[in-house]
C-alpha cells in the first residue's frame, strides 16, 4: 500500500499534468479577413477606358508550412479554394468555391483556407467592378502549429487620355471584416489579419508609375487632393490573450488622379486578404509551480523513507 506521504505529492503531479492537458485542449489562435468590393466605376476625363478588361486571381493556404496554391486568369477570373494540408473543419465540411462561409475558431481543429473571385468587370452595358477575397485559419497548441492563407484578385484595364490631358477617378464601395484572437497567454504567439486595395497606373510606353494609392490613405503618388475613405485598412493583430477586430459595412471610397498627360496607361486594381496564426505549448506559471511542488514533495518523502529504513536496520 502506498503511504499517505507519497500519495500527496503524486496527487500534486497528477493535478499539474491534468491542468496542463486541460489548458492545451482549450487553447487556440485564430484569424480571418473578408474583403468585398462592389459598384466600382472608373471614369476618365478627356479619354476612354478599354472595354476589354483582364483579370487574374490567386490563393495560397498552408498548415504547418504545407498546403496548396491556386491561380486563375481571363475574364471574371475565379480562383479555386486553396486549403492547408491536413486541415480539419469545425463543422465537418470542407469550404467550397465561392461559399464565403467562415469556419470559426476551434480548440480542437487546425486549418487554413483562402478564396477569391472577380464577380463582375466594368463594361459597355453598365456592369461595375466587384470582387471578393477571404482568408481564414486556426491552430491549437497540441504541437507547434502555424496557419497561413493569402488571396488576391487583380483587375487590369487600359485607358487613353487625349490631347490636353485628363484625370482618372475610381469610385467604389467596400466592406471589410477582420478578427485576430488568442486564448490563454501561454499559447498563442501570433494572430494577424490583413487586407488592402492597391491601385496603380503606369505609362504604357515607359512603364513608369504615375499614380499609386492604398485604400484607407488620404494621399498617395499622383493623387489629387484628399481621397475619400469610409474606414481604415489597418491590420488587426494580437500576441497575447485577447482579440482585435475591425468590422466595417459597405462604405464609399473615391480617389482622383492629378492631371495625366496625353497617352495610353495601364491600370491595375489589386485587392488582397490574408491571415497568419501561430501557437506553441508553454506551460502556465501555475502549472509549473504545482508541478515543481510535486517533485519537491516526492523528494522529501523519499529521503524520509530512506532515513526510516536506516533507523530500523
Amino acid at each position: 500500500m502506498m503511504k499517505i506521504s507519497r500519495i500527496l505529492p503524486v496527487a500534486a503531479l497528477g493535478i499539474a499534468l491534468s491542468m496542463g492537458a486541460t489548458q492545451r485542449a482549450e487553447a487556440y489562435a485564430y484569424a480571418y479577413s473578408d474583403l468585398q468590393v462592389r459598384e466600382g466605376v472608373i471614369t476618365i476625363t478627356n479619354g476612354a477606358v478599354s472595354l476589354q478588361p483582364a483579370s487574374k486571381g490567386s490563393a495560397t493556404a498552408a498548415l504547418g508550412g504545407s498546403g496548396t496554391a491556386t491561380n486563375a486568369s481571363g475574364a471574371l477570373a475565379d480562383t479555386a479554394v486553396a486549403i492547408g494540408t491536413g486541415s480539419t473543419w469545425p463543422d465537418g465540411t470542407t469550404p467550397t468555391n465561392n461559399s464565403w462561409t467562415l469556419e470559426g475558431s476551434s480548440a480542437a481543429h487546425k486549418y487554413s483556407w483562402g478564396d477569391s473571385q472577380i464577380i463582375s468587370e466594368q463594361n459597355a452595358i453598365g456592369s461595375k467592378i466587384a470582387t471578393r477575397q477571404i482568408a481564414e485559419g486556426n491552430t491549437t497548441d497540441e504541437t507547434l502549429g502555424t496557419s497561413g492563407a493569402d488571396t488576391s484578385s487583380v483587375t487590369e484595364v487600359t485607358f487613353a487620355v487625349g490631347a490636353g490631358g485628363g484625370t482618372f477617378n475610381f469610385n467604389f464601395e467596400a466592406a471589410l471584416s477582420m478578427l485576430a484572437e488568442i486564448t490563454l497567454p501561454h499559447t498563442g504567439i501570433q494572430a494577424l489579419a490583413t487586407a488592402r486595395i492597391e491601385i496603380q497606373i503606369r505609362d504604357k510606353d515607359t512603364d513608369a508609375i504615375v499614380f499609386s494609392w492604398l485604400a484607407g490613405n488620404a494621399t498617395g503618388t499622383g493623387v489629387d487632393g484628399a481621397a475619400t475613405n469610409a474606414f481604415s485598412f489597418a491590420d488587426v493583430s494580437v500576441a497575447a490573450t485577447g482579440s482585435s477586430t475591425s468590422i466595417n459595412g459597405f462604405g464609399i471610397f473615391d480617389v482622383t488622379s492629378i492631371l495625366l498627360g496625353e497617352g495610353v496607361y495601364n491600370l491595375s486594381i489589386n485587392a488582397t486578404a490574408s491571415e497568419a496564426v501561430q501557437a506553441n505549448t508553454i506551460p502556465a506559471p501555475g502549472v509549473l509551480t504545482l508541478f515543481g511542488s510535486g517533485l519537491v514533495l516526492l523528494g522529501l518523502a523519499r529521503r524520509r523513507d530512506q532515513k526510516t529504513e536506516k533507523m530500523a536496520a
